[in-house]
């Protein structure tokens, strides 16, 4: 259970592996552009663009849409729900189609990675690629689009595979045919398209703009997700722990003894990407995202003994009050699991692209990046029944300890402690980068990591000041128990044993692969590993 002190089955935590956030991210530009700039001039371009912004601002705000970044000609946005950012794209394609231009757009699901002060990873680069491969007034999805917004009143024509410059696996794609019987309007007729564009008028200002100005995105060309690669290089360590080889293989768990730091097992998860991993009512759960299910592990015998269906993609677990709780974030829901069952008993609402759930003072905690928000789910009545709103905060982990909620932002490096009880935030901890995941010890110390600084943050508790420990690279897991705080590694594929007292680095476990979740229970430490 997260963030909650106890026994062994309460108070060992899993933590998802990265401060990621799910979303479906949604990127346009203009066709031709550089043509159509040409051909109107500096002023009447400048004009254009002004009126392309106002558009695409206007239909983000009635799609419930989030303007990432803005260059040019291009938009990249990231919403809670893929339907609506397809039916945003839409909607501005037609009415900028007024204007004389012709639209085209990709949108990918995926999770999104804090990048200095705007989110960025592989999800964000395959969008960006998609786009590149649109046509006029084409609208461009993935199949994980596709699949998500199954019965949605969205056809689509299949486009067939594609191989995108820097994704590491070919795509298969899909256009929008039609959207609730609506068919996608035809690109415009070259004569139409240049009578439209003869009425726009020159920008009475060179200002007319003001561009928000960042990442290239015009023409479909993004390169954030380059970031991401080379983040996962291997690069010197901090600290000075023993290493310990210990290779896991992909799309399974790997099960060490605490003690020994001896890989015991190797547990086929029986489904593909395993992320979160959380110890608690005798048994090992394994969230399973692409699969969309959850895998229940017997530590007796190191197997699955149950695997149970979702409904949606899981990514973050949490497990209480004899219960597991499972986070569809794409989705909105939160289902609770009854282990003696193995089967799903309730399903709560919660905001489509949820981002973590954690537990503890009697409820179920659910942030949210994108609402930027907190809920609270009661755990007897299994109904939200409140929410902290935290205005310009962009909430992403969280950890809970008696009526406290420990928080981080997932774009900004700062924690937050907040009342649980009043909705209230108390105290804001500045940190050296963003958090990726949070850990509360059984002394109330606080745990975090942080991704892009190589480090794990130490918050004392009744003071409030904050020390670091160096780790290995791409620090994101964070469990406390067994003898120490151990921290999972994707950049190196590591696992850490921090020595509580003398906060170094006393044990380094070799994975090989891409560690995800981790967690602990029965004296082992038990790790996901991704493909």
């Amino acid at each position: 259970m997260k963030g909650r002190r106890g026994t062994e089955d309460t108070f060992h935590m899993s933590r998802r592996p990265a401060r990621r956030f799910p979303a479906a991210v949604l990127f346009t530009d203009i066709v031709d552009s550089t043509k159509v700039a040409a051909e109107l001039g500096d002023r009447r371009w400048r004009e254009l663009l002004a009126r392309h912004h106002h558009i695409l601002r206007r239909e983000l705000k009635q799609h419930r849409g989030k303007e990432i970044d803005t260059a040019g000609d291009g938009f990249f946005a990231a919403f809670q729900e893929p339907g609506a950012a397809i039916r945003c794209a839409f909607s501005a394609g037609r009415a900028i189609a007024d204007l004389g231009i012709d639209l085209r757009a990709g949108v990918h699901v995926g999770e999104l990675e804090p990048m200095g002060e705007k989110p960025g990873g592989i999800a964000v680069h395959t969008g960006a690629r998609i786009l590149a491969e649109a046509g006029p007034r084409e609208i461009l999805v993935s199949l994980t689009t596709k699949e998500l917004v199954a019965g949605s009143g969205i056809e689509f024509a299949d486009r067939g595979m594609r191989h995108l410059r820097g994704v590491p696996e070919d795509v298969h794609l899909f256009a929008v045919l039609r959207i609730d019987g609506e068919p996608m309007p035809p690109a415009l007729p070259t004569d139409t398209a240049a009578e439209r564009r003869a009425r726009i008028p020159a920008a009475s200002l060179p200002s007319a703009l003001k561009g928000r100005g960042a990442v290239l995105i015009g023409a479909g060309v993004f390169i954030l997700g380059v970031a991401l690669v080379a983040s996962i290089v291997v690069l010197a360590r901090g600290g000075s722990g023993t290493l310990h080889p210990s290779l896991v293989p992909p799309n399974n768990v790997g099960r060490i003894d605490a003690a020994t730091t001896e890989l015991v097992a190797e547990i086929p998860t029986t489904g593909t990407a395993p992320s979160a991993v959380v110890w608690g009512e005798g048994s090992l759960w394994i969230a399973n995202t692409i699969s969309r299910t959850v895998a229940k592990v017997d530590p007796e015998t190191n197997s699955v003994i149950q695997t149970v269906p979702t409904g949606g993609a899981p990514i973050d677990l949490a497990t209480g009050e004899g219960v597991v709780w499972v986070l569809n974030g794409f989705d909105g829901t939160v289902l609770a699991i009854d282990p003696r069952t193995n089967q799903v008993s309730t399903t709560t609402s919660v905001p489509v692209g949820s981002a973590e759930i954690a537990i503890g003072a009697g409820a179920v905690w659910v942030t949210n990046s994108l609402d930027a928000s907190v809920t609270k789910v009661d755990t007897e009545t299994r109904e939200a029944v409140g929410t902290i709103r935290l205005g310009t905060w962009t909430p992403r982990a969280i950890a809970v300890d008696g009526d406290l909620l420990w928080v981080g932002d997932g774009l900004k490096p700062v924690l937050l402690q907040i009342d649980g009880q009043a909705g209230e935030i108390m105290a804001r901890i500045g940190l050296r980068a963003p958090p990726t995941e949070i850990a509360v010890g059984m002394d109330g110390t606080v745990w975090v990591t942080s991704y892009d600084a190589n480090l794990v943050s130490v918050v004392d508790p009744d003071t409030l000041q904050v020390s670091t420990v160096e780790v290995g690279v791409g620090p994101v897991g964070v469990v406390v128990g067994e003898g120490g705080v151990w921290v999972a590694e994707s950049g190196d594929g590591t696992i850490s044993r921090i020595q509580i007292g003398s906060n170094r680095v006393v044990d380094t476990i070799r994975i090989g692969r891409i560690p995800e979740g981790v967690a602990l229970g029965r004296g082992s430490v038990w790790v996901s590993v991704h493909a």
